[in-house]
């Protein structure tokens, strides 16, 4: 084999194995690794902005009308109308009673009556037992010039005698006297008006004329408890 035959195959031999044969033929030959840097696309994470929606808070003026303060006049008024109205929701049956109650439970006492009754009765007597029953059911009795009471007990007797003052006839009676408020003509007025009357017409022969202030004090014991139930009554 001549030498260009052997380099011929050295060739062909080199193209399929060519790390073996440079070691057996060319055992000088050295092979470099070369690092070959390639460039690699970077992938790059954008962040995104979502725009959320803000509240937009609007402060709006608005006028708002406050009602002024109801003056002491105004709020009287208005517990009035509701008393009035009250009172109307009430129910008035057969024999029901308009006493109102004493304020404080006091009264007053007065006895009225002719000088030819009084010949025959005593008027301090008469007063004495009826101030006595309010008393005994704890009410205070203010004298006749005393402080203003609202509340007045009123004994009344008239009385004639007859058949050279054998007899002794006419009568007597114990009335609840108040003040309240009435309205008439157009106009309103504070009144005195009888709200509860317990009376006797009597005929006494002489022998019983001592009975009279008895008969009186036993008036006043209703007219007392009248006056002592008073208060609210059964509405509508």
């Amino acid at each position: 084999m001549n030498n260009t035959s052997k380099i011929l195959l050295i060739l062909v031999l080199s193209l399929t194995s060519g790390f073996f044969i440079g070691k057996v033929f060319f055992p000088n030959i050295q092979v470099v690794e070369k690092k070959i840097n390639v460039p690699v696309d970077r992938i790059v994470e954008k962040e995104k902005i979502v725009e959320k929606p803000v509240d937009v808070i609007r402060t709006v003026e608005k006028i708002v009308e406050v009602p002024a303060e109801p003056t002491d006049l105004q709020k009287n008024g208005a517990i009035v109308l509701g008393n009035i109205l009250e009172a109307d929701s009430r129910y008035l049956g057969l024999n029901a009673t308009a006493v109102f109650p004493a304020k404080n439970k006091q009264v007053k006492v007065y006895v009225q009556g002719d000088s030819e009754t009084f010949n025959f009765i005593s008027k301090s007597e008469i007063t004495a037992r009826a101030e006595s029953v309010f008393r005994r059911n704890g009410f205070t009795v203010l004298k006749e010039d005393g402080p203003h009471c609202d509340t007045v007990i009123g004994v009344k007797a008239y009385l004639i005698s007859s058949n050279n003052n054998r007899t002794l006839s006419g009568s007597i009676r114990v009335e609840i006297e108040q003040e309240v408020m009435g309205f008439a003509g157009g106009l309103w007025k504070k009144v005195l008006v009888s709200t509860s009357t317990h009376a006797q017409v009597i005929a006494y022969g002489l022998d019983n004329h001592y009975k009279i202030p008895s008969l009186i004090e036993s008036l006043a014991i209703q007219a007392c408890n009248d006056l002592a139930a008073a208060g609210p009554t059964e509405k509508r």
